[in-house]
């Protein structure tokens, strides 16, 4: 009897046991936490969407994947010691006999660095490995939150003897282009810049792997200097693929002038006041074979002299849309389209006041007289409208951390809308003649680039010509060309000049703009 009693404590003992064992805490409460912050589902969605049925008398092992699994280190599969499968994707099923394997899993060059994790495969099961390992996303920007394709190598911390690896992070902006995704074992590991000792104090940063998780780290370098300044975890950098295929920047410059002289009376002073605002704001999305931008430009000058009323003297606003279709990364097909226009109202001013000014319309008729007066409104609200339309071939020439060079030839269209649209006359400067609206059509060419000469000076210029389809039209042309000197992080002098030939004007339109900018906002 004592010996039934005691055979039953020792079965209550060891089934309590086991089902206390069963209730333990472990870390798959912390896998829901995990799996949010992948890129990829869940392991059961992943493998849910794979959708392969089993194979009859064999096992399935299935690795997910934290991000993308061409993005991702294929895995071994290893069988008492001896290699029986390799580069094994990870995110699809590896049908395997049943048996006991070990499975060779990491982004690491030694064995050593990398996760073991050992499976018992029996046939009809599938076995869905959880991540014992971390995943890491590197990604490297200029201050201007520019990809850029440099070299960086990896250590683990304490451990300066092998390095885990070197890869080159993915300029995000061109087609095509990824970051791979490290999968690493947890620990603490330092990313230095390539080439750098494994113990240095510069251009270096670290981050902690954690199990299970996927993390993203975005080192910001000097572009010219190649050195890094800032690094760490920026959740803004941290999004789904379609949303990081979206790229914008907006920036708010401003610039003040105020200037007192007694050039016209010895014994007065007359002040002048000079404000301008430029307003830029540019929207992108690039992922190949898909590339659109719209680039949109307000610009906005006022100036007061002694005695004066404020004044417009600058003012104008573009809108540029852009979408190229790739076929390979340096080649693809257009479409554009360009709007040029005023914002306000746009008035000539004489340095006195006139009898009378005269505006006639295009059938030669005066429509209004203007007596006593030292101004007339030679355009209104939105008018002259300028659009261009073109469709045709891209070619991207060069395209660098600091250098781009495109071409586009095709079809352009190009109009020219005046309404109550006025222009001195020639012979006698208190007549205005309303200009006629005009439509050209013919082959365009644009080639345009933006070369960055050193850290502070950047070069950015446009091309383009249309040459008309009537033999008895006139090609036009515009050329514009920015020179920017950046003197600090907010203030630069830019140099801008634009040379314009078309059929609303007899001779070619030159504009020089020296700006000193001191920019309020960037974002």
């Amino acid at each position: 009897m004592k010996k039934i009693f005691f055979i039953l404590i020792i079965l209550i003992t060891a089934l309590t046991g086991n089902a206390l064992s069963q209730n333990q805490p472990t870390s798959n409460l912390n896998l829901e936490d995990n799996y949010n912050t992948w890129y990829a589902p869940d392991p059961m969605r992943q493998l849910e969407e794979e959708g392969i049925d089993d194979q009859l008398g064999m096992g399935r092992i299935f690795v997910p994947a934290m991000s993308a699994p061409e993005l991702e280190p294929e895995y071994m599969i290893y069988q008492n010691g001896q290699l029986v499968r390799d580069a094994c994707p990870v995110g699809q099923s590896i049908f395997m006999e049943p048996g006991s394997y070990t499975l060779e899993i990491g982004s690491a060059i030694l064995t050593d660095q990398k996760v073991e994790v050992n499976v018992t495969l029996k046939t009809g099961q599938t076995r869905i490995i959880e991540p014992t390992w971390g995943g890491l996303i590197i990604k490297i920007i200029d201050q201007n939150r520019n990809f850029l394709r440099e070299a960086y190598e990896i250590y683990q911390i304490d451990n300066y003897k092998n390095s885990i690896g070197t890869k080159y992070s993915a300029e995000e902006d061109q087609p095509g282009e990824k970051q791979e995704t490290w999968l690493l074992k947890p620990g603490v590991y330092k990313i230095i810049k390539y080439r750098e000792s494994p113990k240095t104090f510069i251009n270096f940063t670290t981050i902690r792997i954690m199990e299970g998780t996927l993390e993203e780290l975005t080192i910001v370098m000097d572009s010219s200097t190649k050195n890094f300044v800032g690094a760490g975890a920026l959740p803004e950098m941290k999004e789904s693929d379609l949303v990081r295929a979206w790229r914008y920047y907006t920036s708010i410059k401003g610039s003040f002038l105020l200037s007192s002289d007694n050039f016209t009376n010895k014994d007065e002073s007359a002040t002048n006041i000079t404000l301008s605002a430029k307003i830029n704001n540019e929207l992108k999305y690039d992922a190949f074979p898909h590339y659109f931008s719209s680039r949109q430009d307000l610009n906005v000058g006022l100036t007061k002299a002694q005695d004066k009323d404020f004044r417009i003297y600058s003012n104008s606003l573009q809108l540029q849309p852009t979408y190229i279709f790739y076929f390979i990364k340096s080649f693809g097909v257009y479409g554009r389209f360009r709007l040029a226009s005023n914002v306000f109202p746009t008035k000539f001013y004489f340095d006195a006041n006139q009898p009378k000014i005269y505006k006639i319309d295009t059938e030669g008729d005066t429509v209004q007289t203007i007596t006593n007066d030292d101004n007339v409104q030679i355009a209104p609200m939105l008018y002259p409208l300028s659009l261009e339309e073109g469709i045709g071939l891209n070619l991207t020439v060069v395209n660098t951390n600091t250098s781009n060079l495109y071409i586009k030839t095709g079809l352009g269209f190009s109009q020219t809308v005046n309404s109550n649209v006025y222009e001195q006359d020639a012979a006698d400067p208190t007549i205005f003649r309303e200009l006629e609206s005009v439509n050209l059509s013919g082959f365009e060419g644009n080639v345009g680039g933006d070369f960055r000469i050193s850290s502070n000076i950047n070069y950015v210029f446009e091309f383009y010509t249309l040459y008309p389809f009537e033999k008895s039209r006139k090609q036009v042309f515009r050329l514009d060309n920015t020179l920017s000197f950046r003197l600090s992080s907010i203030v630069s002098l830019d140099y801008t000049l634009t040379v314009k030939q078309d059929e609303t004007k007899t001779w070619t339109q030159v504009d020089h703009n020296v700006s000193l900018d001191l920019t309020i906002i960037s974002f």
